[in-house]
């Protein structure tokens, strides 16, 4: 009981101090679990954290849903999924129902104390991707190919930030996202069975080359190619891995089916369970519901992701363009805790309204539920096949460059919010210079308040929002 007691403690904590979402809530959730806490060690985090990568849904929620169980089993595995996804989901909930009544300041000063989370959201994804280099050996051929590939991911998703930063653009530039870098890394894995070396190395390196410049391309036959491409490396990398299985007989008969199953009906139960009252209020609620699990299933590489595809699916049946993006996104970007589950949920409330103000507290329950309950299920099958055969030499490979691949796509996060801070500064007329030294200068206190006064979290966050809201109002006032 004290163990399930110091979980749900601990991941509240996580789900209050989180903010960025997806990938950038890793680094927060290792500081405090791993770190701080001591609820996992690490090697089981670095387990949890190859699972998530390569399972789609609310990668926050995966990550402490796999602590959970092995601190509580399935009791411990959903309260932690639903400790860390409830608070920023419910502050989501409460700022959209506030929106359509708080006055321009009250928005304008969110806006500034956003700034100096940001700052402190960047020293921490900042931080991970160095140490994701320096826990390998020095000197050694790991930390080489460990700092390359940060570099590497680095470049080819962080491209698009620079390009928007610099307003220079080219066409020969592609703009590669977080999803395609990580379908292309589970390509060379999978297709080379783990063994990264030889002629099936330069094979998937050169298809992996013609499908990343094929990426976004406008002419029909670049469209055409890179799908031809996308398909050729699914196929290449299905049978990669069932090559790799064919080794493996004895484990797949001793594989513990059972105990899966009873972890799913778990997941199924949350989920319905959430979902039953808004069915019964709500005349979207079943077509909601369905597209709601349709895009978690969808959903690979973190909250800026999920954006994206949550526009594609929700703008236009359920939402307006004004709406998705002037409430929904606002609201989720200024709150704590994975993007998936706030979004999901305040699109919930927003339908529901529609009908009255119950359904909308059903409806943003039911979006909870699909965000956190679809993403459980997806991880937890997933984990249980990662644990069986993690000998296998495509799962040690993803073990070890998992890591400096997250920290590449960190970086990008990182430069994706400093240029987050450059717009509000652009939207209340702040000068530029003066918006990146407030923003450099609070990485630096985040650094000294971490380091040398070994200061919490949420006091970090607190200072720094304080500051923001100060610094940037003066700014504001004589700029």
């Amino acid at each position: 009981m004290e163990k399930f007691g110091k979980l749900v403690k601990n991941m509240l904590r996580i789900g209050l101090v989180g903010f960025g979402g997806g990938n950038a809530l890793v680094p927060v959730i290792e500081k405090n679990a791993v770190e701080e806490s001591g609820l996992i060690v690490r090697e089981d985090f670095e387990k949890d954290v190859v699972v998530a990568n390569i399972t789609p849904g609310a990668l926050p929620v995966e990550l402490c849903a796999g602590t959970g169980r092995r601190i509580a089993g399935r009791r411990g595995m959903v309260a932690a999924a639903v400790c860390v996804g409830l608070p920023g989901t419910v502050l989501t909930c409460i700022l959209l129902a506030f929106f359509s009544v708080m006055k321009e300041p009250m928005i304008r000063n969110a806006m500034f104390a956003s700034v100096g989370v940001t700052a402190m959201i960047i020293y921490l994804v900042a931080s991970y991707s160095v140490r994701a280099v320096k826990e390998k050996k020095k000197g050694s051929r790991q930390r080489k190919a460990a700092l390359l590939l940060v570099l590497l991911v680095f470049a080819l998703t962080g491209a698009r930030e620079i390009m928007d930063l610099t307003g220079f653009h080219s066409p020969f530039i592609p703009r590669i996202s977080t999803i395609n870098v990580l379908i292309l890394t589970f390509f060379v894995i999978f297709f080379t069975e783990g063994n990264l070396h030889g002629k099936k190395l330069y094979a998937a390196c050169v298809i992996g080359f013609f499908f990343l410049m094929t990426t976004g391309v406008a002419a029909d036959r670049g469209i055409a190619l890179h799908r031809v491409l996308g398909v050729l490396l699914v196929v290449l990398s299905a049978y990669g891995l069932i090559h790799s299985l064919r080794t493996q007989f004895d484990r797949i008969r001793h594989f513990p089916l059972w105990s899966l199953l009873k972890d799913l009906f778990a997941w199924a139960a949350f989920f319905v369970a959430l979902c039953i009252p808004a069915l019964i209020t709500c005349r979207k609620a079943l077509s909601f519901l369905s597209m709601g699990s349709l895009s978690v299933l969808m959903s690979f590489g973190g909250g800026d992701s999920y954006i994206a595809i949550a526009k594609g699916i929700f703008v236009g049946d359920f939402l307006t363009r004004d709406t998705f993006y002037g409430q929904l996104v606002t609201a989720s970007n200024a709150m704590p805790g994975s993007i998936m589950c706030k979004m999901l949920a305040g699109a919930g409330a927003l339908v529901g309204a529609e009908e009255g103000n119950a359904s909308a507290v059903f409806m943003a329950a039911a979006g909870f539920g699909v965000a956190a309950g679809v993403s459980g299920m997806t991880f937890t099958l997933v984990s249980y096949i990662y644990n069986e055969f993690q000998s296998l030499s495509i799962f040690r490979a993803l073990h070890n460059y998992i890591r400096p691949i997250v920290g590449g796509l960190l970086l990008t996060v990182a430069l994706s919010m400093a240029d987050n801070n450059l717009e509000i500064a652009s939207w209340y007329g702040i000068s530029v210079p003066w918006i990146l030294v407030l923003t450099g200068a609070l990485c630096a206190l985040s650094i000294f308040l971490q380091k040398k006064c070994h200061t919490g979290l949420l006091p970090v966050i607190l200072a720094n929002a304080a500051i923001g809201i100060g610094i940037c109002n003066v700014m504001w006032i004589f700029g």
